[in-house]
Parts: structure tokens; C-alpha cells; sequence
């Protein structure tokens, strides 16, 4: 995602509009505690945002994938999709962020609080961006480096291309931390 996607994402809750076979769905806007929520409480599910659409919306991608017109892998696909809309990052760290900070949560929740953010007001980029400033607040640089490489690293389920352009990226920040070329003698 382009840097100004994933600021935009951040900048206020909307709704989420997207296709699967051949038919079109739409996650209305949903603040940033609900799909923390759906993620926590289906947190065994690899495709929890099924829950957030209607009950009718459901049953159809179930009749779809029953009937063979929409596949397991097609309706994965398109979760971590949605995912990476509504973060403003790469799906697998948006999950890692989210299943992460659950087990963390008394000091997560509290800071938040003690912030002033309102889960059920913000985006759920907005959200992440205070919840990844909280991780990485008092860590090192060391230790954040760690972090950040571990949160960027493709799963094995992602997909040729994704795994490419976060290599490509983690490429290209490793080149930017070594800093400027030394200059040739004239």
C-alpha cells in the first residue's frame, strides 16, 4: 500500500466495497472496535469478516461456495484485501498488530484510554498507528528494528506478488538505512 493509502485509510471510518463471484458486497463503515472485535472473537477463523456483513450476505457466499462459484482460497483472498483496506498495511502485519495486541491488552486498552482514543470513533488504521506507537515506544532502536522486521515478514500464505513487493520495500528501507554511497576519489 502507497504511503498516502495508508494515511488516507487512517483519516476517517468507511465503508468497504468489494466483489466475489461476481457478485458485490459492502462492510458498512465500521469503527476500529468492531473489527478488533470480530478478529478477537473469531480469532480460529481465517476469514472472520464474514461476520460483519448481513446474515442474508452470508448465506449467499455460503450457497456460492457450495455451489463451487466462489472458492475458500478466492474468499481468503479477499479478506486480507479488506484487511489491508481498512489498516492502511499490509494484511499480515495489520493481523499480527491486532492478534498481538489482545494478549497485551490491559496496557494497550489503558494507553489508549489514558490517550484519549476512541476505539468507536476511529479508523482501525488510526488505531493501529497508536497501537504500533505504543509497541515501539520505549523499545530501542535495536529492538525496534526487530519488531518492524518481524511485523513485515510475508507469511507463508501470501501471495507471490505480495511477498515481492514487501521484499522489494524491505530492500529498499535496508539500502536507505545504510545511507548515501561514499563518493568516488576525482
Amino acid at each position: 500500500m502507497s504511503q498516502s493509502g495508508a494515511a488516507l485509510a487512517a483519516l476517517r471510518v468507511l465503508a468497504v466495497d468489494f466483489d466475489l463471484g461476481g457478485q458485490p458486497y459492502s462492510i458498512p463503515p465500521l469503527p476500529a472496535s468492531e473489527w478488533l472485535e470480530v478478529v478477537w472473537n473469531f480469532e480460529d477463523e481465517p476469514l472472520p469478516f464474514l461476520h460483519l456483513l448481513s446474515d442474508d450476505e452470508q448465506a449467499d457466499i455460503m450457497w456460492a461456495m457450495l455451489g463451487g462459484t466462489v472458492t475458500v482460497e478466492e474468499l481468503a483472498q479477499r479478506c486480507r484485501e479488506i484487511l489491508a483496506a481498512v489498516s492502511g498495511r499490509r494484511w499480515w502485519e495489520a493481523d499480527r498488530l491486532i492478534r498481538s495486541s489482545a494478549a497485551s491488552w490491559g496496557y494497550i486498552g489503558g494507553e489508549l484510554t489514558r490517550r484519549g482514543v476512541d476505539l468507536d470513533k476511529v479508523s482501525l488504521a488510526a488505531a493501529l498507528n497508536v497501537i504500533y506507537v505504543i509497541c515501539v515506544l520505549t523499545m530501542t532502536a535495536d529492538e525496534r528494528k526487530k519488531f518492524d522486521f518481524e511485523l513485515s515478514v510475508p507469511p507463508v500464505n501470501a501471495t507471490p506478488e505480495e511477498a515481492s513487493a514487501a521484499e522489494a520495500e524491505s530492500f529498499q528501507a535496508f539500502l536507505g538505512a545504510l545511507g548515501p554511497p561514499p563518493s568516488s576519489p576525482a
